[in-house]
């Protein structure tokens, strides 16, 4: 009886018709996301009514603020966890880490997009910025293919640090205007988009499992909105209490500590299918290692009538090793 033949399943490349199909649907899905950044840009749906002159509706500016974060906020808030479990779910694992940094891209877009009608002269340093965190942004997604998540991680992670630190220690020793603040803070948002803004949101939902991905996730974003919300709340307070430059200062050590974080706990999950990923944690499988990787590196090499390749031994030796 003969051996049924090895069956080889290599990743795609980006541009076949498996890998389009699928950047197709992301990007589709993934539109939801500029109105989310449509909507955090304005700072209430009601303002039209309560900025007229005898408007039959009179609050004060902290009750406009209220009424339209907290409208925005239970839209939004209910609005990006489908988009991501689903886009996780229907992504190979190479076009995985593409489709899910396009929420971040998605969100920079309608800041951009809000910012630019706001008014007759709209604020250009908000377009700025958000230009530079929307090439970066797309920058990332492809940048995905061939990277890992803890490489971008930490090199996001070490960026921050980098120009809060500098930024930090600028304020406390420059005495005269600068555009120099601009450059750093246009620094810091570019290595953030590199990490900080798409990771979180796609390692949520890569790391839970199947059975309750859509709560994990829900749970996970309300967290990261939460801290957001905390850290905006504390912000003018703590700047009061230490003062500016200090602030930034502490932004860059929490950025460091952050570092040591993602180099010791976070695993990587590039090239990994999302049960691979859940039976590592089940403790079903020793590693985090792509199996199916292995496998089709195997049969290559036995068609081929060749040794193993180096690629594939260093695979192995980095699995037995773990």
């Amino acid at each position: 009886m003969q051996d049924e033949p090895e069956v080889l399943y290599p990743d795609p490349g980006l541009w076949t018709k498996t890998s389009l199909i699928q950047l197709f649907y992301g990007i589709m899905v993934n539109l939801t996301s500029v109105t989310f950044g449509i909507a955090f840009s304005f700072s209430s749906v009601m303002m039209p009514q309560l900025s007229k002159v005898d408007p039959k509706i009179t609050t004060t500016m902290t009750e406009e603020t209220l009424i339209g974060r907290l409208i925005v906020g239970l839209g939004c808030g209910m609005g990006m966890i489908p988009p991501r479990a689903y886009v996780t779910e229907i992504s190979l694992p190479n076009m995985r880490g593409v489709n899910g940094s396009f929420p971040s891209v998605g969100i920079a877009l309608g800041v951009i997009l809000q910012e630019s009608k706001s008014s007759i002269n709209p604020d250009a340093g908000n377009i700025a910025l958000g230009f530079a965190r929307l090439i970066v942004g797309i920058g990332t997604s492809f940048l995905m293919l061939k990277v890992g998540r803890r490489f971008l991680a930490l090199v996001s992670s070490l960026g921050v640090f980098g120009a809060f630190l500098l930024f930090g220690i600028f304020i406390i020793y420059n005495t005269q205007p600068s555009a120099i603040p601009f450059v750093f803070f246009f620094a810091y948002i570019a290595f953030s988009s590199i990490g900080y803004y798409p990771l979180p949101m796609l390692l949520i939902f890569e790391l839970s499992p199947l059975q309750i991905r859509g709560i994990v996730g829900g749970l996970g974003i309300a967290t990261l909105n939460g801290t957001t919300f905390a850290v905006n709340a504390f912000y003018l307070p703590v700047r009061s209490l230490i003062g500016f430059a200090n602030v930034i200062l502490a932004f860059s050590i929490l950025s460091l500590l952050g570092t040591f974080y993602v180099y010791f706990y976070l695993p990587e999950t590039k090239d990994l299918t999302l049960q691979e990923i859940e039976e590592f944690y089940n403790e079903r499988r020793p590693t985090l290692t792509s199996q199916r990787r292995i496998r089709s590196m195997q049969a290559l090499s036995r068609q081929l009538g060749s040794a193993e390749s180096r690629s594939l031994m260093r695979i192995k030796s980095k699995s037995f090793a773990r």
